[in-house]
C-alpha cells in the first residue's frame, strides 16, 4: 500500500491552507495561528497517522515533515504556543517511526535532519527542535561516524555576528561531538584531549568534570572546577553550579569535613536559602550538635532575610514570627500566614493594620482601594479579625470621608 500520489496532493492542499491564513504581509496573526495549526494537527492525526498504521512509514514521514519545514518558515504570532506542541508532535512520531521502520527509511530521515540542521532558512527555534531527534537515534557505527564528522564541522563552521550566541552555538556542537565521542567508544585520554583542546567553553569543561567522575579521577575534577569558578565568575548560575559540583566529589571522595565545608559555605554565601543544601547539612549532625550550628546559620542569613524558610522549617515559629513583623510590606505575611494565624492573631491582625494604615495615608485609585478591602476579607478569617477590620474601617471613614471612591469600596465589605 501506498500514499504516494495522495501524499502530492496533500502537499499542494496544506499549501492553500498556509496561504488562506496570511495577510498581505505574508504574517500570519494570532487568530489565524491557532487555526492554522489546529488544521495541521488534524492532518497529523488524522491521514498521517494512518499512515503509519498502514506501516507507510516513508509516506508519513514525507507529508509530517513537509509541514514541519512549511511551518517553520513562516512568520506569526505564536503567542498561544500551539506550533511548539505541534513541533512536540512531529518529533513524537519520528521517533516512532525511526524505532520501527526499516533501514532504508531511516537512512532518509537521517539524510533529511542533516539537510535541515544545515539550513538557513527556517528559524533557530524549529531547526533546534530538530537537533534532539538527530542525536539521540541513529546509533549504529556507519550514521555514529557520520554524525561525527557532522557535529564537528557544524562547530567549526558556526558564524554568527552576536559573540555570545556564536560561543554558545559552537560549545552545544562540540558537546554533541564529545557524546558521538564517548557513543563510539573514543578512550578516556582522547575525550579528555578533546575536553583540554576546547577548555575555554564552560559547556565542555563541565563534560570534563562528569568524564574525571566517571574515572574517579576526583582531585583532577575538582582541579577544573576551581578553575572553572574563576573562569566563570561573571555568571553567577554557573559558578553556583560548579560549587554544587564540587561539595558532590568531596562526598565521593569520602572528605566529609571537605563537604561539610562546602555546603556551609553554599548556605552562608554562594546560595543562601538553598533549603535542599540546609537539609543536607543538617543530616551530617546529631540533635545537639545541629541546635549550635544552625544557630551560626541563623546569624549570618539573617543579615541577608534569607533566614525564613529555615525558621520554618526548624518550627521556630516565634522567630519566623518577629520576621513576618519587621519585614516591609505584607508578602511576608501571606507567606506565613497558614503557619502563624493560630499562634499569633493579635501580632498578624495588628501587622496588617499597620500596613494597611501606611497605604491608605498614600491614597490610590479605585483598583487599590478594591486591593484593600479584599486584605480587610483576609483579616476577617483570623481570630479577632472582625473587630480589627471594624476599628479600620470606622478610623477610615473619618480619616477620609473626602475619598467618596474609598468609602463605596468599603461598604461592599
Amino acid at each position: 500500500m501506498s500514499y504516494k500520489e495522495e501524499v502530492k496532493e496533500l502537499k499542494k492542499e496544506i499549501t492553500k491552507i498556509v496561504n488562506k491564513y496570511k495577510d498581505r504581509y505574508n504574517f500570519i496573526t494570532y487568530h489565524n495561528a491557532n487555526c492554522l495549526i489546529s488544521d495541521m494537527d488534524n492532518i497529523l492525526h488524522g491521514i498521517v497517522q494512518e499512515m503509519v498504521e498502514n506501516q507507510c512509514y516513508d509516506d508519513a514521514f514525507n507529508l509530517s515533515s513537509y509541514m514541519f519545514i512549511k511551518l517553520s518558515k513562516i512568520e506569526m504570532d505564536d503567542s498561544a504556543g500551539y506550533l511548539s506542541v505541534f513541533y512536540d508532535e512531529c518529533i513524537k512520531l519520528w521517533d516512532n517511526i525511526i524505532e520501527i521502520s526499516d533501514a532504508k527509511t531511516n537512512n532518509k530521515i537521517f539524510q533529511w535532519l542533516m539537510k535541515y540542521l544545515n539550513n538557513d532558512y527556517i528559524f533557530d527555534f524549529a531547526q533546534e527542535r530538530l537537533e534532539p531527534v538527530f542525536m539521540n537515534n541513529f546509533k549504529d557505527k556507519k550514521h555514529l561516524n557520520k554524525k561525527l564528522s557532522f557535529t564537528k564541522e557544524k562547530a567549526d563552521f558556526i558564524i554568527i555576528d552576536n559573540e555570545w550566541l556564536q560561543n554558545y552555538e559552537v560549545a552545544k556542537w562540540l558537546c554533541y561531538h564529545l557524546q558521538v565521542m564517548k557513543e563510539l567508544d573514543f578512550s578516556y585520554d582522547e575525550l579528555a584531549q578533546f575536553c583540554k583542546d576546547n577548555y575555554q567553553y564552560s559547556s565542555i569543561r563541565k563534560a570534563y568534570v562528569l568524564l574525571c567522575i566517571e574515572q574517579q579521577k576526583y582531585n583532577e575534577a575538582t582541579d577544573i572546577l576551581n578553575e572553572s569558578i574563576h573562569l566563570d565568575r561573571k555568571y553567577n548560575g554557573l559558578v553556583n553550579d560548579h560549587y554544587h559540583q564540587l561539595k558532590d566529589i568531596y562526598y565521593l571522595q569520602g572528605d566529609i569535613e571537605a563537604y561539610k565545608n562546602q555546603l556551609w559555605l553554599l548556605i552562608t554565601r554562594y546560595d543562601m536559602g538553598n533549603m535542599d543544601d540546609y537539609k543536607e547539612l543538617k543530616s551530617l549532625y546529631n540533635s545537639n550538635e545541629w541546635l549550635y550550628i544552625r544557630e551560626d546559620i541563623f546569624d549570618i542569613l539573617s543579615k541577608h532575610s534569607y533566614v525564613d524558610k529555615f525558621y520554618k522549617e526548624e518550627g521556630l515559629y516565634d522567630r519566623l514570627l518577629d520576621f513576618v513583623v519587621n519585614s516591609d510590606g505584607l508578602n511576608p505575611l501571606y507567606n506565613y500566614e497558614d503557619d502563624l494565624k493560630d499562634k499569633y492573631p493579635k501580632e498578624l491582625l495588628q501587622k496588617y493594620t499597620i500596613e494597611l494604615n501606611k497605604m491608605a495615608y498614600i491614597g490610590g485609585k479605585r483598583s487599590k482601594y478594591r486591593n484593600w478591602v479584599k486584605i480587610l476579607r483576609k483579616m476577617l478569617k483570623i481570630d479577632g479579625g472582625e473587630e480589627a477590620v471594624k476599628q479600620i474601617v470606622d478610623d477610615w471613614k473619618v480619616k477620609y470621608r473626602n475619598r467618596p471612591a474609598l468609602l463605596e469600596e468599603l461598604n461592599r465589605l
